[in-house]
């Protein structure tokens, strides 16, 4: 903004063909304009419009607002000359880089020559140099810079607008009993060392107390008489007695305090001994059920290389193992349904369950050795591993789906309620919510149901927030892995919580009509067939190419049938459960921790990965149901029986 324009001609007797311009200008805010800008002069014969006569723009370099130009410097190209001079009255125009003409305009005139002032007056944005300042002939600063003089304001008439918490008198800085109180009584106070209550120094509890037995008060009197307790009138070498007739205390005799080795033998076969401190023998720590056996240590003074330990007629041994161990080389069908076992050399049939089933549980992959399935009948039967009574502990009842964990398992009766028994439910440490159910899932140890309403709930091992973090709201369908799990609502928007490594408990904004939870990652599938991922990439976390019809989770893979009816696999590819994917039609995916088996179309089983426990084993016949948990597969047959097949260190291959 132009503030005031200041012109002077070079000569008062002569028309100039230049002429001087100074001014200072000062921006919207009201600071002075700095650094180098465009100046843009117009001469017009006019206060406001008229006719340009002459212009001229030159850069200029601005200090504190002020700037100083000849104006027609370029006599060549561009001169004022006494043509545009003489058509008085003129005025100039002055415009700053290209923020447009200021106004008004100012008029031109003419100036005798004028010359610095001696004296200054007032001085408004320039610089003072002086050697001192003085005011009514008194020093207010000496020529040292020193300030001169004390100033005297009265509190009371010479200062306004003082802050009343000042204006009170106590200048702010006296505190009530009570606030000092609220300070003590409210919030913790970390006192310096030194403090004192009363001039005596306060104790901490790092401080080491070593008080004088006159420094005790209210010393009971038995003690305090000095003997310690003990009745008066003991004879040196007397113990204390009771007794028990006169329910009082006196002297006696020193007697049978001493045990024989006779008899502290017996005290100690005898008693059940709590031993503490790693008690040792002859230097050596004593071993407990507890404690974990070396097996450099084992005597294999009498074996033989590629031997094992084996248990017959009651003694251990060292025996040599079958290189190969036992095959399923065939399976039988029949009632009840036979297998034919290759164990090294040796060729053993051996008869299969008699289990009639119409449904194996519906997720499994997390259940470590042991199976479960729901009979003609709809009751439920359980064998393999049986720790925590998930065998032994399975309810009463009719049911219609199993969902298992690592050591429990839940089902959903016929009328929609939900039973649970092992790790957790059979002590009565968790408990199952009341209500109707459509479907049951099952992490590690915490299991979620869809309500009837199309709520969720979760219930079992807060691990990480997969139960107390469960979302709220309706839902159409949700999956959960071993300690997270995600939810779909209906528009396909997938709401997930748990444990969080690599994002798998990250929300997608989506339109999914069915997702699937693996032990690390998970996976949404929309209309189209389109498959996203997200969470641990290397255990399935990234979107596969391709259309798929469905998704099947595991723990460290994510698989799904293309809509060709070919499987695919993604994730961990420790033993080839990616890599070695067959190819055909097929009709479900169900994987272990290191395999994968699939149900195609006409019911055959086929499978791939580990297969160190023949968990790869071909198995003839016509399937209607796969599952596979750690080591292990079942399968249902058309005709109700029940195979599985794998390890079987807890009998989880072996249905009743």
């Amino acid at each position: 903004m132009l503030l005031s324009v200041f012109l002077l001609l070079q000569s008062a007797h002569a028309v100039p063909v230049q002429m001087t311009q100074q001014g200072r200008l000062l921006d919207p805010s009201g600071a002075a304009v700095t650094g180098t800008h465009n100046l843009t002069f117009r001469v017009y014969d006019d206060l406001t419009g008229g006719v340009l006569l002459w212009e001229e723009t030159i850069s200029e370099n601005f200090t504190h607002g002020y700037y100083s130009v000849i104006l027609g410097a370029d006599t060549v190209n561009n001169p004022l000359d006494e043509t545009v001079l003489s058509l008085y009255p003129l005025y100039l125009e002055l415009e700053l880089n290209t923020n447009g003409p200021m106004s008004p305009r100012q008029p031109v005139n003419s100036s005798p020559f004028a010359q610095m002032a001696g004296v200054a007056e007032s001085v408004d944005g320039g610089v003072v140099n002086a050697s001192e300042v003085q005011i009514n002939n008194g020093i207010v600063i000496t020529t040292a810079g020193e300030w001169v003089g004390d100033v005297t304001v009265d509190w009371n008439t010479q200062i306004a607008n003082i802050p009343s918490d000042i204006a009170d008198g106590d200048d702010n800085t006296q505190l009530s009993e009570q606030v000092v109180e609220d300070y003590v009584c409210n919030d913790p106070i970390d006192l310096a060392s030194g403090s004192t209550m009363n001039q005596s120094a306060l104790l901490t509890a790092d401080d080491v107390l070593t008080p004088s037995w006159s420094n005790i008060q209210n010393i009971p009197a038995d003690i305090a008489d000095g003997d310690d307790g003990l009745p008066n009138g003991c004879a040196d070498g007397e113990i204390v007695v009771y007794s028990a007739s006169s329910s009082t205390w006196g002297c006696g005799q020193d007697t049978d305090t001493t045990l024989t080795p006779t008899e502290l033998q017996l005290v100690i076969e005898t008693l059940s001994l709590d031993l503490q401190n790693r008690p040792a023998v002859n230097g050596n720590d004593v071993l407990s059920t507890d404690s974990v056996i070396n097996a450099n240590q084992l005597d294999t003074s009498s074996a033989t290389d590629d031997q094992v330990l084996t248990y017959q007629s009651g003694n251990v041994q060292w025996a040599d193992a079958m290189s190969s161990g036992c095959q399923v080389v065939e399976t039988i069908v029949g009632s009840p349904v036979r297998l034919r076992l290759q164990c090294g050399t040796s060729t053993f049939i051996v008869e299969g369950s008699t289990l009639s089933a119409k449904a194996l549980a519906q997720k499994s992959m997390l259940a470590e050795d042991f199976n479960c399935a729901i009979t003609t009948t709809d009751e439920l039967k359980c064998w393999g591993k049986n720790n925590e009574n998930q065998v032994s502990g399975v309810p009463s009842g009719s049911f219609t789906a199993i969902a298992l964990g690592y050591e429990h398992g839940c089902a959903i009766s016929t009328t929609g309620n939900v039973s649970c028994w092992g790790w957790g439910f059979s002590d009565g440490t968790y408990s199952v919510p009341s209500g109707t159910f459509t479907k049951i899932d099952s992490g590690n140890r915490f299991v979620c149901g869809l309500r009837t309403t199309g709520e969720l709930s979760c219930w079992g091992y807060d691990d990480a927030g997969s139960v107390n973090a469960s979302p709220s709201g309706t839902f159409v369908d949700f999956s959960v892995g071993i300690n997270h799990g995600c939810a779909l609502d209906s528009a396909g928007n997938a709401t997930c919580w748990g444990e969080n490594s690599s994002g798998k408990a990250n929300s997608q904004t989506a339109n999914f009509t069915s997702v699937a939870v693996s032990g690390y990652a998970n996976c949404g599938l929309d209309a189209s067939g389109s498959v996203t991922c997200w969470g641990n990439a290397s255990y399935g976390g990234v979107s596969p190419s391709g259309t798929y019809a469905s998704l099947h989770p595991g723990n460290y893979v994510m698989c799904g049938i293309l809509t060709t009816g070919d499987p695919d696999c993604w994730g961990a590819n420790w033993y080839g459960q990616v890599s070695d994917v067959p190819t055909g039609s097929f009709a479900s995916l169900s994987n272990g921790d290191a395999q994968t088996c699939g149900l195609t179309t006409t019911g055959q089983i086929e499978c791939w990965g580990y297969a160190a426990y023949s968990q790869g084993a071909p198995i003839s016949g016509t399937f209607t149901e796969l599952r596979s948990s750690h080591y292990s597969n079942c399968g249902l047959l058309d005709a109700g029986n029940v195979i599985c097949w794998g390890t079987d260190d807890h009998g989880q291959t072996s249905p009743p």
